[in-house]
Formats: structure tokens, sequence, C-alpha cells
């Protein structure tokens, strides 16, 4: 994942199922009401961690052993320059 449109696309492409749920009221009703809830929080505190972590040990910014150091808060924002702008 070194570059970085697949980077954001890793990151926004999951989003589209959120976005249909939310907008689409025939979808939403056949939900549960906190389904959308639950999504979003697997994708912060999980899927958004583990593909920033991919990021950063393809881009050798990180060694593989502190890959688990990405779901500590705020751990990686030292490389959010990186992560988000390439630099």
């Amino acid at each position: 994942m070194k570059k970085l449109w697949i980077f954001y696309t890793c990151l926004l492409l999951p989003m589209v199922g959120p976005m249909i749920i939310i907008f689409d009221r025939d979808v939403r009703e056949h939900l549960p009401a906190n389904s959308v809830l639950w999504f979003l929080l697997t994708y912060i505190f999980v899927y958004r961690q583990i593909i920033c972590g991919i990021r950063l040990v393809q881009g050798q910014k990180i060694s593989t052993s502190q890959f688990f150091y990405n779901f500590i808060p705020g751990w990686n924002s030292k490389y959010s320059g990186y992560l988000f702008f390439g630099k």
C-alpha cells in the first residue's frame, strides 16, 4: 500500500455500505437501529488501525513488531504526514 490512492480507497470503500443504509429508507427499516453504530465503531477502532499499520509497515516507517502499537490511541499520530499526505 505504498501508493496513496490505494490507501484512501481501502479507507473509504467500506463507508459505502453505511451511507446506503443511512440514506435508503427501505434498507434502514429492515436493520436494527444500532447496526450503523456498531459498524462505525468497528471501522474506527479496528479496521482503520489495521490499514494504517499495513501502510506504515510497507513504507518501512515501523517494524512488524510495532504493528500492534497502532491500536494505542494517538500512537501513529507522529506518522500522520506519511499516512495521509505521503510525505
